[in-house]
């Protein structure tokens, strides 16, 4: 699976994926994921600056495109297959929350949760946390490193994020204003 750790400061992740229980795929999987130029993600109205992942690959993309439509407490992806995951969103304002799916009882199922930091998610999560509990400084980064050490599915190289300077003011989502039929009409106009 995966470590994923936020610390308040730093978003960090392995890079190992794999298959089943014993097969590396990959020692370059990109876990810690940011919004691309022009998107704005949020969660229940908060802005959402970056996640981690842990789980299935496959569920990224309906994360992001929740998170691009505004992800709620709500969301049930369309997924057409069964997906399990935990992704951990970060908030512009350094709190967290753990986005899940999961099968139960034959059904997919979501839940979300807020997250106390420091916070971790995927197999790593014990060795993880045991050493976050005793650093000081880099807690994310080092409790990463003691997962891939001593976790057989977390691996490669880290991925680090930084947390940018929390806002004075709470941001809200873009207003997108979407074009009248008057306005359609004047911009074809100046464009003969």
């Amino acid at each position: 699976m995966t470590t994923v750790c936020f610390d308040g400061k730093s978003l960090v992740s392995d890079s190992q994926a794999t298959a089943g229980e014993n097969f590396i795929v990959t020692n370059i999987a990109k876990k810690v994921h940011t919004p691309e130029e022009g998107e704005y993600w949020d969660y229940n109205g908060r802005r959402v600056l970056a996640f981690g992942i842990a789980g299935d690959p496959s569920s990224i993309e309906y994360i992001r495109e929740g998170l691009n439509e505004g992800l709620t407490h709500k969301t049930a992806f369309s997924a057409s297959s069964y997906m399990e995951f935990d992704a951990l969103l970060v908030m512009e304002d350094a709190t967290s929350v753990i986005f899940s799916g999961y099968m139960n009882n034959g059904v997919q199922t979501y839940h979300s949760f807020p997250a106390e930091v420091p916070v971790c998610v995927g197999t790593g999560t014990p060795f993880a946390l045991a050493v976050i509990d005793h650093s000081k400084n880099n807690q994310a980064e080092r409790g990463v490193r003691a997962a891939i050490k001593f976790c057989a599915y977390t691996g490669g190289d880290l991925q680090i994020w930084e947390l940018p300077p929390i806002p004075e003011v709470r941001s809200v989502r873009p207003v997108v204003e979407t074009p009248t039929e008057e306005k359609k009409e004047e911009k074809d106009g100046d464009q003969k």
